[in-house]
């Protein structure tokens, strides 16, 4: 699955669809080797490191004969580190722990993806490593034993966590014949059936270099990323491939419920109904609309259904839109047992709204404001660039979709978004899954997040304070803390806990702004701001893109406007 955002209300619209290459480089090069591998590569001399990703199509909704055990994830944990006829074990541990030992692995339900960090000077060994993992395991009976153990291990623990829990049933309630309903883990009973031999066939099936993705983004120039991907992978033999057919999911001809009691303090909620695939033009509504009833403090669902109903501890939503009909439009919210009923009700109140009548216009610019500013925030690094166009071939053949995306983002109406809702939000399409406790309890608080501890120059202002500066030219973003000595040193036995509650008090209100502005500002504009206090300070923390730096320290410091702008005609804060 990201808070609120600043962004400044007249600029990025117009400059971003304008200007992507300057913030992200040159299109991404693309090149498919004779085995059938195909190659993406974003070049960026930033910093000198260097990420890789291998995308292999294979995933628990591919598995054909084998749907339900969960055998592409099992496969994930042997061939991360696998044993090879080149190097044992324990050889390819430590020659990946002497290049920082950044490397993992997932499994979702269309694709399984092994990945690399490191520094660009260890590029060619994290090729090795990675093209040896998915090109030559062995897969010795002991390692097959000890991974069996530990996957059904996960999957023990995993179906007693009520997230989990909720997940799973949602999307079998949602998808009862297409085989992305079934758990990206695999069922036990099916799973404990798996042989290794099958784990090897399988191996050899899917693993074939026309059914992967190399991915690389970092400090290398185009050709030697090129020349030194397909000196390894390249040795990795092309065979057919055998594409499983999937079956079409029926209508949904009405709603569905289902309920699941659990050792839990509180209840857990999906409502949600089947969507668009990528390839939909109705994505991109949908997409907006996801935003505009739950991402940040002023979206609709969370003024309205967590801070003036004060029914849900939180509320979000997703727009899933994968490259197969397994499309979900979903809103998940956590809340007391005794109003789940309640909120059921006024969510579904608030979704009739849209339907009825369009969402504002600056609800509609603030959303399309946040995409851009998501598009931004998540392509920082060589390792998000590396995944955003790898995920971006997977799924659509277009290394650099993001950027159309974005585009296509801006171009979307008020009347879209309605026409979308009516279209996929009907009575009869809902799903509705809930996790509830078996006795009522109360929630227990978040952990506050942690600061960010950024190396720095120092300087010392006029008036005492100090401020440092790290320059960080690569990406157009600003991450500002501000410090202040509290906490729970500064406090006594008579004052106890006013560190916090006047951090929690900060966004509630100044002079010149209200909560509701505040939040209304860092959303509009596609910003972070929060504050939290510790053992030995009290802090305030925001990031935004640099163009609103002034904006976003403004509010903190107390500035700006001397009085609030009232509500427009039109604005969802009118008339409270």
């Amino acid at each position: 699955m990201r808070g609120s955002r600043v962004f400044r209300l007249f600029f990025l619209l117009s400059a971003f669809c304008l200007l992507p290459s300057l913030l992200f480089g040159a299109p991404t090069a693309v090149k498919r080797l004779d085995n059938g591998l195909t190659i993406v590569f974003k070049e960026n001399h930033s910093a000198p490191v260097v990420a890789v990703r291998v995308y292999v199509k294979t995933g628990s909704m591919l598995e054909g004969k084998y749907a339900g055990a969960g055998i592409s994830h099992v496969l994930e944990h042997l061939v991360h580190g696998a044993a090879t006829p080149k190097r044992t074990e324990e050889e390819g541990r430590k020659l990946l722990e002497s290049i920082g030992n950044n490397s993992n692995a997932f499994t979702s339900k269309e694709m399984t993806c092994f990945f690399i960090n490191t520094a660009s000077r260890y590029f060619d060994t994290a090729l090795d490593l990675l093209s040896d993992w998915v090109g030559s395991a062995t897969f010795p009976q002991a390692d097959f034993d000890r991974e069996m153990a530990v996957v059904q291990r996960e999957l023990e623990k995993d179906r007693v966590e009520p997230q989990w829990a909720l997940y799973d049933m949602f999307d079998r309630l949602m998808f009862q014949v297409h085989p992305c309903g079934l758990p990206t883990i695999g069922y036990l009973d099916i799973l404990q059936g798996i042989k290794r031999d099958e784990i090897i066939a399988y191996y050899h099936r899917t693993y074939a270099p026309g059914n992967m993705i190399v991915a690389v983004a970092g400090d290398v120039t185009p050709d030697e990323a090129v020349k030194k991907i397909a000196s390894c992978f390249g040795k990795i033999p092309g065979r057919p491939l055998l594409v499983e057919a999937l079956p079409q999911e029926p209508p949904q001809l009405a709603p569905r419920d289902q309920v699941k009691e659990m050792d839990v303090n509180i209840a857990y909620m999906h409502m949600g109904w089947r969507s668009a695939p990528i390839s939909s033009p109705d994505m991109y509504p949908l997409d907006l609309l996801s935003n505009i009833l739950t991402n940040g403090d002023s979206s609709r669902l969370v003024r309205i259904i967590k801070d003036e109903k004060q029914l849900v501890h939180g509320i979000t939503s997703y727009s899933f839109t994968p490259d197969y009909d397994g499309g979900q439009f979903v809103i998940s919210c956590t809340l007391d047992p005794d109003r789940i009923e309640e909120t059921r009700k006024a969510v579904l109140e608030q979704i009739e709204a849209v339907k009825r009548r369009p969402v504002t216009s600056e609800e509609l610019a603030k959303a399309k404001r946040q995409k851009v500013a998501e598009n931004v925030f998540g392509r920082q690094t060589a390792e998000d660039q590396a995944s955003d166009t790898g995920a971006n071939m997977l799924y659509t053949s277009d290394p650099d979709f993001s950027d159309l995306y974005v585009a296509n983002i801006q171009k979307v109406t008020a009347g879209q978004i309605r026409e979308a809702a009516q279209r996929y939000f009907t009575d009869d399409a809902l799903c509705v899954a809930v996790v509830r406790p078996k006795a009522a309890a109360t929630a227990k608080a978040a952990a506050p997040e942690e600061a960010a501890k950024p190396r720095a120059e120092k300087i010392v202002l006029p008036n005492g304070m100090r401020v440092i500066l790290r320059r960080a030219p690569s990406v157009p973003l600003v991450a500002m803390q501000a410090y202040w000595l509290a906490g729970v040193r500064f406090e006594n036995e008579k004052n106890n806990g006013i560190s916090r509650f006047t951090a929690e008090m900060m966004l509630k209100g100044t002079k010149r702004r209200t909560a509701q502005q505040i939040a209304e500002i860092f959303d509009s504009m596609g910003g972070d701001i929060g504050v939290a206090s510790g053992n030995n300070a009290m802090y305030l923390t925001s990031t935004v893109l640099k163009e609103n730096f002034q904006t976003a320290l403004d509010v903190p410091a107390g500035g700006g406007r001397e009085d609030a702008p009232e509500p427009a005609r039109g604005d969802p804060r009118a008339g409270r």
